[in-house]
């Protein structure tokens, strides 16, 4: 079977700027949070190479086929990971970011925070948030859609950036 590479429409929305944040709500810095609610960083997976590779890298992670779907109960709703908006996550190959797939699932299902932000496009996203231990923390972007919570990013990184994402309403602590 030949395979097919799903680009999204990633509508390149913004969030919307002057949102409640950590700072406002009077919350403690990552950094310091870190220290007691770091999760170990498992051993990062192979790159995949091509996209071809890494989709495949993703598939195999989170047990999905060509095509297919996967439902994950989070603390605050059910959300799809769909093959065909996966292609999002690894299109930018230098990043690799294939190589931390087995981190999704724990950080959907059990994330340090989960956030509701605002788009400039009127769309609403949750952003959860999930700390490890070593250079790279986690977030998460899902986006809210008419017919449920669809996967759209996820984003391993630094403290610092994860930090920026803490912005909208804190629904999940």
């Amino acid at each position: 079977m030949r395979q097919r590479i799903c680009k999204i429409d990633a509508s390149h929305a913004q969030a919307i700027k002057d949102q409640p944040n950590w700072q406002s709500l009077g919350l403690a810095d990552l950094k310091t949070l870190k220290v007691n609610y770091a999760s170990v960083l498992p051993n990062l997976l192979k790159e995949g190479g091509s996209e071809i590779g890494a989709l495949n890298v993703l598939r195999n992670t989170l047990g999905m086929t060509m095509g297919g779907s996967l439902e994950v109960k989070t603390p605050v709703e059910r959300v799809s990971i769909k093959d065909e908006l996966l292609f999002h996550i690894v299109e930018k190959r230098d990043a690799k970011r294939e190589r931390y797939a087995n981190l999704i699932i724990e950080s959907l299902i059990n994330p340090l925070e989960i956030w509701r932000t605002k788009y400039d496009d009127g769309s609403s996203r949750h952003r959860y948030i999930k700390l490890f231990s070593g250079e790279k923390d986690v977030y998460v972007i899902v986006k809210i859609d008419n017919d449920g919570s669809l996967l759209w990013n996820f984003i391993p990184t630094r403290i610092g950036t994860v930090q920026k994402m803490r912005e909208g309403s804190l629904i999940f602590r």
